[in-house]
């Protein structure tokens, strides 16, 4: 089992220093060791059409381990010369390289099918645009056309003009209704199909007239030929279909404390190098929001949620809300109520107030979401139900919503997936914890950092938390590791939640 462990791990090691593109020097068309293990399959072999099919029969070539698109000769009528997978894929990563040239107008689309009413037979999907910025130029909407955009809907929102006749490497990633495109190692995109937003941007697009555009489940790839010199190669998919967990979840900085004290810069290039791009911030350690902001914007992570003591949420809450919003973060976090002894109804009533009047200021000054991460403590029992209870009951849902810390809600002896089945969509946040088996919980919101242990080995029902949390729709899923072994315990954490089945 130890010697099974050790290499599990040791696999996972090398993958996530690359955050899914290959850091070291791969073999075009090939998998790696560690990439089989993860289930990656290759979609081309290098030398054949094995699982592609050419639309018009023709319109591509394989030369030097690449497909390459025949050029449009001038006069010859346009027609649809793609190609397409054979299977269809619902939640997937796939990762491919590609080749521009001047000119290059090209696209890969996702989720296609043949079937829209009045375009049947015309395989149509979302597409990530390629594009030679520099030189090609769209009569009209080429703001939504730029490389890596998702086509005539979103722009990509970093500079993404690449030289001409270099490879580089795209990941898109769809997990149900949730969207990333990446270019070289950073995300450009990101989107909600599902959303209002996407809703209305379709309205105003070339798709206005395509009944629930780019809203199936499953569907082929397509691979575009407009006529311009592009080409493919390292086509390679990983299907998270079925996967209870597909995605890779944030981080809390209190996780990394003692490595942040010391050195800012080398501890974020640690996390990322977990494949981790999403904070919670609970401290600046010794910066200031506009310098930790550069640090994560160079490293291309996002600081979603932004903690901060009570006295300073309460005090000084213009400054939080400033703070927060230099950082990029979407949330403001709270995650102790002073109180002395035992915390109780009077606690539980100043506690509303304040956080009703804090989460307003947070929401309608500042477009903030204010969330309080209970602590153990609130769960002593309040008529029928507890005071974490008439804390739910009592808050305005319009202003207050809660991070839910899985250990901190079993320790006092209550039920994490029950109580996300309870309150639902209140909770927007997880810190995602275990505790070590054996030991007892109580009311007092304190154990031993070193009883947090590696997810599902510990006490807590992992699967269904995570079963219920996505049905109340959490949007941001943290580990929280408080021991000192978290430099090993962590990656393992990872290793677990990729093997969850649903």
């Amino acid at each position: 089992m130890y010697k099974k462990g050790v290499k599990i791990i040791v696999l996972f090691c090398l993958a996530i220093f690359a955050n899914g593109f290959a850091i070291f020097a791969q073999t075009p068309n090939t998998l790696s060791d560690t990439e089989k293990h993860e289930g990656w399959e290759l979609l081309f072999d290098g030398k054949t059409f094995d699982g592609l099919k050419q639309l018009a029969g023709s319109g591509w070539d394989i030369k030097d381990g690449a497909i390459h698109a025949q050029v449009l000769k001038e006069g010859e009528g346009h027609r649809q010369r793609d190609f397409i997978t054979e299977e269809k894929y619902g939640n997937f990563e796939l990762v491919f390289e590609f080749q521009i040239a001047n000119m290059t107008n090209s696209g890969v689309k996702y989720v296609v099918t043949d079937d829209y009413p009045g375009r049947k037979g015309e395989y149509l999907g979302l597409e990530y645009q390629i594009l030679d910025n520099d030189n090609f130029e769209y009569p009209d909407r080429g703001e939504l056309r730029t490389l890596a955009s998702l086509y005539d809907l979103i722009p990509a929102d970093k500079e993404t003009t690449v030289p001409l006749n270099q490879w580089n490497t795209a990941k898109i990633v769809v997990d149900g209704n949730h969207i990333e495109h990446w270019l070289n190692g950073k995300k450009v995109v990101e989107y909600d199909r599902d959303s209002d937003k996407i809703k209305s941007l379709v309205k105003d697009s070339k798709y206005r007239d395509l009944k629930n555009f780019g809203q199936a489940k499953q569907g082929h790839l397509l691979f575009q030929n407009e006529g311009s010199a592009v080409a493919f190669r390292s086509i390679k998919i990983k299907s998270t279909t079925g996967l209870l967990f597909p995605g890779t979840p944030g981080m809390v900085s209190y996780t990394y404390r003692t490595s942040f004290e010391k050195n800012v810069p080398a501890t974020l290039d640690t996390i990322k190098n977990l494949g981790i791009t999403d904070m919670e911030f609970s401290n600046l350690f010794g910066t200031s929001p506009d310098s930790l902001r550069k640090m994560i914007d160079d490293r291309d992570i996002k600081c979603s949620s932004y903690g901060v003591g009570y006295d300073e949420l309460i005090n000084n809450t213009e400054q939080v809300a400033k703070s927060a919003k230099t950082l990029g973060a979407s949330f403001v976090r709270t995650a102790w109520i002073p109180h002395e002894g035992t915390f109780d109804l009077d606690d539980a009533k100043k506690t509303v107030k304040d956080f009703n009047r804090a989460g307003k200021i947070l929401k309608e000054d500042y477009g903030l979401i204010f969330c309080y991460h209970n602590h153990g403590y609130e769960f002593d029992p309040y008529k029928k139900g507890t005071l974490f209870d008439y804390l739910m009951e009592n808050t305005d849902p319009e202003y207050v919503s809660f991070e839910i810390d899985i250990l901190w809600v079993f320790f006092p002896g209550q039920n994490p997936a029950k109580l996300l089945n309870k309150y639902g969509d209140r909770f927007k946040l997880m810190h995602l914890k275990d505790l070590r088996k054996g030991v007892k919980g109580d009311m007092t919101g304190s154990t031993s950092q070193e009883n947090d242990v590696v997810l599902g080995t510990g006490q807590l029902d992992i699967p269904a938390v995570l079963k219920a949390a996505k049905k109340a729709g959490v949007e941001h899923y943290y580990i929280e590791d408080e021991s000192k072994l978290k430099s090993v315990q962590v990656p393992q954490t990872m290793v677990y939640l990729k093997s969850l089945k649903e």
